[in-house]
C-alpha cells in the first residue's frame, strides 16, 4: 500500500475512534402538560363552578353579583429535549372578573406533564400542587402570585433509556409563573425539561477529545514512520 495511503488510513483512525465514543443523539419527545382546578382554599362565595377538558380548566366564582373567572389553558408539545433548557409552557392562565369592591381568594391546583419517548413509546408522568393567590382583586386591578407546595418527586426519570429532569422551580413564590393581568394579557406557569446524555453512555471530559485526539494522532504516525524506515516505500 502507498505510504500516503498507509498514513491517511493512520489519520482517520483517531477521528473514527472519536465518533464511536460521543455520546448519540436524542430522540424527538413529546410533551404533555396539564393544570387543573382543585378547588377552594379560601375565600367568600355563593357558588362556584369547575369545568375541565383536554386542554383546558377553569373556575367560575359567583359571589353576589360579582362573577371572578380563572382558566388554564395547556397543549401538547413536540420537540428535541437537546434544545430543552429553556422554560416551556405548562399553562395559560386568564383572570376575569366584575368585581368593583376588591376581593380575596386562594385557590388549589394540581399540575404536571407527561413525557414519551417515541423511541420504544416511553413515558412518564411528574406531579405537582400549589396555590394560587388572588388579593383584593377588581376591575380596577389587584395582585396575583402562586405557590408551590408540592414539588415532582422524584424529579428526574429514565424514560426509554434516557434520563429526564422535570424542573419547576422551587417553593418561594412565583417560581416559573407569570401574573396575568385582570381583564386582560395571560400570564403562564411554566417548566424546564433537562434532558440528559443516554444512560449506557460515558461522556468524555470536556478538554478531553481533542487531548486525545492529539494524542492518538502522534502515535499513528510515529508507528507509520517506525514501517517506513524498515520497508522504504
Amino acid at each position: 500500500m502507498p505510504a500516503k495511503a498507509r498514513l491517511a488510513i493512520a489519520l482517520a483512525l483517531p477521528v473514527a475512534c472519536l465518533a464511536a465514543l460521543a455520546p448519540s443523539a436524542h430522540a424527538d419527545y413529546t410533551y404533555s402538560p396539564y393544570l387543573q382546578h382543585n378547588g377552594i382554599a379560601s375565600g367568600p362565595f355563593d357558588i362556584a363552578s369547575f369545568n375541565s377538558s383536554s386542554t383546558s380548566s377553569s373556575v367560575a366564582i359567583q359571589n353576589g353579583a360579582d362573577l371572578t373567572t380563572v382558566t388554564f389553558n395547556y397543549s401538547k408539545v413536540t420537540g428535541n429535549p437537546l434544545n430543552s433548557d429553556i422554560l416551556f409552557p405548562i399553562a395559560s392562565v386568564t383572570l376575569t372578573t366584575t368585581a368593583i369592591t376588591p376581593i380575596s381568594y386562594v385557590l388549589y391546583y394540581a399540575g404536571g406533564a407527561t413525557i414519551t419517548n417515541p423511541d420504544g413509546g416511553a413515558s412518564s408522568s411528574f406531579g405537582f400542587d400549589g396555590k394560587l393567590f388572588l388579593n383584593n382583586i377588581s376591575t380596577s386591578g389587584g395582585d396575583v402570585s402562586s405557590l408551590t407546595t408540592f414539588l415532582p418527586s422524584p424529579s428526574s426519570k429514565t424514560i426509554g433509556g434516557e434520563p429526564f429532569t422535570f424542573n419547576i422551580g422551587d417553593t418561594s413564590p412565583d417560581s416559573f409563573f407569570t401574573p396575568p393581568v385582570i381583564n386582560g394579557a395571560a400570564g403562564s406557569f411554566q417548566a424546564q425539561i433537562i434532558a440528559g446524555t443516554p444512560v449506557a453512555a460515558t461522556p468524555l471530559p470536556a478538554a478531553a477529545p481533542a487531548a486525545l485526539l492529539t494524542l492518538l494522532t502522534a502515535v499513528a504516525a510515529t508507528r507509520l514512520r517506525r514501517r517506513r524506515r524498515r520497508n522504504p516505500a
